[in-house]
């Protein structure tokens, strides 16, 4: 069982497998690797709360978070700055789907190719403020206030207005 650093002063977001073990990003740029029932910190380069992370690789990891921070982070210790286009400053969301890392933003959804390294590819059309993400067996799915979205492959979207969603549901 691993226990969590005693040192942690802040929330922890995501829990994804790293090649040693676990990872964690959280509050004030925190990332924390675990493996065999130990935690040590990893220097991200930023005191911006970290809100989601996702493996893209055996050894790579995207995380993002406040003030448009999105970044690569390496098992060998490496994190750098993705540089992109996406405004506001919250990025709160990020799932993976095949070779596509995809950060939900106020403004809409972002789509990242994975290899050779993370970079920016663009706002996903159509996408309009999807605010959380579902994951299942080859798709995923995001969820607005005035749309809900999916895709299997990451190019296609298919979107479906909130208010065209009728529910029958027993008395």
């Amino acid at each position: 069982v691993l226990v969590g650093p005693e040192s942690v002063t802040s929330a922890t977001y995501g829990m994804p497998p790293a090649a040693d073990g676990l990872l964690l990003v959280g509050g004030d740029g925190e990332i924390w690797r675990g493996t065999a029932g130990r935690w040590r910190t990893q220097e991200s380069g930023t005191n911006l709360m970290l809100n989601a992370v996702a493996r893209l690789s055996p050894d790579q990891h995207l995380a993002c978070g406040a003030g448009r921070t999105v970044l690569a982070i390496g098992d060998d210790g490496a994190v750098a700055q993705v540089e992109h286009e996406i405004d506001p400053d919250f990025l709160f969301e990020l799932r993976c789907v095949g070779p596509f890392a995809f950060v939900f933003a106020e403004g809409g959804l972002h789509r990242f190719a994975v290899a050779p390294q993370p970079r920016y590819q663009a706002l996903v059309e159509g996408s309009r403020g999807a605010r959380l993400a579902v994951q299942g067996e080859g798709a995923l799915h995001a969820i607005g206030k005035s749309a809900i979205g999916s895709t299997g492959d990451g190019l296609s979207w298919r979107w479906t207005d909130t208010a065209d969603i009728v529910l029958d549901l027993p008395d």
